[in-house]
């Protein structure tokens, strides 16, 4: 998608689209959580593509719950010295 032909409305069925969507998340005010939901597909389409060797790198919510307990658990650990 290229963002320059959407703001000047170079194919108004496109434009018109993303206009309609983007008033319904203002109105429900989720327009954050779309671009970081967004951004977190790309990302995610992107390590799909890595070569088979970086296959152990992935992002779900486990391994993101796991990393960030140990952190907070480190962080803990050291303020209670």
């Amino acid at each position: 998608m290229d963002v320059r032909a959407v703001y000047r409305w170079e194919n108004p069925k496109t434009t018109g689209k993303w206009l309609a969507l983007y008033t319904v998340l203002w109105y429900t005010e989720h327009i954050v959580s779309f671009v970081v939901g967004k951004q977190s597909l790309a990302w995610r389409a992107q390590l799909k593509s890595l070569p088979v060797g970086l296959s152990h790198l992935r992002c779900d919510q486990e391994s993101l719950l796991s990393y960030f307990s140990r952190i907070s658990a480190q962080v803990y650990a050291e303020s209670t010295r």
